[in-house]
């Protein structure tokens, strides 16, 4: 896909998540959008309507405009989320939580005790 062709596609699909915002007044509109970048966008398509937009493309509605200049601002910055330390860990992660009966860390043993997730008695039948 050439560049032009992703970035339309990128501005098409921005354009559609304000069309679920449109309804909301506009800071939240705005706010929603940016989120939702923050969220879905992998961090190339961010980087890349970020780079869009700074080269004058346009084709954005005015909220997804404000969402990508919002975004841009806060590009340096990492959301809370996405931070190295402790995401791995299931405090942080709660979506780690199955991971953590799998590896016995809830009975206090390091990792590399973990018991098998399959029971020995379905595992090897008698």
């Amino acid at each position: 896909m050439s560049h032009d062709n992703l970035d339309q596609r990128l501005v098409y699909m921005a354009n559609q998540i304000g069309k679920f915002f449109a309804s909301q007044p506009a800071p939240k509109a705005v706010a929603g959008i940016e989120n939702h970048f923050r969220k879905f966008w992998e961090p190339r398509m961010r980087e890349r309507i970020i780079a869009y937009v700074d080269a004058g493309g346009g084709g954005l509605d005015e909220n997804a405009r404000q969402a990508v200049l919002s975004l841009r601002g806060h590009a340096g910055m990492q959301d809370e989320a996405s931070t190295v330390s402790g995401a791995g860990s299931v405090e942080a992660n709660p979506a780690l939580a199955g991971a953590k009966l799998a590896t016995g860390e809830d009975r206090g043993k390091r990792s590399t005790e973990a018991e098998p997730m399959i029971p020995d008695s379905i595992a090897r039948p008698g």
